[in-house]
């Protein structure tokens, strides 16, 4: 029986046109390989994982088996990021200029800022702002409603970054992971490499974990990937691709948290109170049939 993604397993954007795919545990468990060149950004949804390969200008879909790779879409130049939104409408950035969304069958639905150098980004929850970086060590703001650019955020985010649903983003910053406010740009917390054991000096890549409370960023310069609690920063997990320098450019995770949605959201879970409340209704309810039986 084949391999099939699980909630929480890690994906590494490697080079020779590769992701490696791990288990939650660090367990590996086999290499996606398409094309050549070096891939970076990846998403996924419940069909499958979509990976960025930046060297040949392509996008790679592979089923949730972790199989029958197909490109998708089109017309890329050096794409860095990706991104599957709740409608599970895809969105790809580009170093050579601009942000596409293509439905799910690879076809061409918009395209935004147009020009502008897009390194890795992402969408508010109503998908009418991009966040995003192109290694100056600002963020940006773009207004996808109007087509316009927006005012800086500010200055923490030179590599990847990510929404947070408490309306405030992480960004990898080269020796640092920075906690800021998505509104003012304050940055709040600073989660810096050495605080959690990392003798690299370049944190590229980061992603959130499915758990929504931790997530995940790699040292490019020893291929080394990291589990961070947002709360505090403390190292949960550390996973080695093995892979040496230069090599580590993404990272993701089946079913990651995502302001867009990634996807869909996952199946809401009642909390205590509200289980206690459903089955106070259902009670009541029961006791009211049962009156007019009486």
């Amino acid at each position: 029986m084949a391999d099939t993604f699980q909630a929480g397993d890690v994906f590494a954007s490697i080079n020779n046109g590769t992701v490696a795919w791990y288990r939650s545990n660090g367990t590996f468990v086999s290499n996606l390989t398409f094309g050549s060149g070096y891939t970076t950004g990846s998403a996924s949804d419940s069909t499958g994982l979509w990976v960025t390969n930046f060297g040949a200008s392509t996008v790679t879909k592979w089923d949730s088996t972790g199989s029958s790779p197909t490109l998708f879409g089109g017309g890329y130049s050096t794409p860095e990021d990706i991104l599957v939104d709740k409608s599970h409408d895809v969105f790809v950035s580009s170093t050579g200029g601009g942000l596409r969304e293509f439905d799910s069958t690879g076809a061409l639905l918009a395209s935004f800022a147009g020009g502008q150098r897009i390194d890795w980004f992402d969408l508010s929850s109503d998908e009418s702002t991009m966040y995003y970086t192109d290694e100056s060590g600002t963020i940006h703001r773009w207004d996808l409603t109007s087509n316009t650019a927006l005012a800086d955020l500010g200055s923490g985010g030179a590599f990847a970054l990510r929404l947070l649903g408490d309306g405030t983003l992480l960004a990898a910053d080269r020796s640092a992971v920075n906690h800021i406010d998505a509104t003012t740009g304050a940055i709040l917390n600073t989660f810096t490499n050495s605080s959690f054991g990392d003798t690299g000096s370049e944190l590229f890549s980061l992603n959130l974990d499915s758990d929504g409370t931790s997530f995940w960023t790699g040292d490019f310069t020893n291929g080394k990937l990291f589990k961070l609690k947002i709360s505090d920063g403390s190292l949960l997990q550390t996973l080695d691709t093995g892979k040496g320098a230069g090599s580590l450019y993404g990272v993701s995770v089946f079913g990651e948290e995502c302001a867009a949605g990634c996807g869909g959201p996952p199946p809401a879970v009642p909390e205590p109170g509200s289980i206690f409340l459903l089955g106070s209704a259902f009670t009541m309810i029961g006791l009211a049939v049962r009156k007019r039986l009486a």
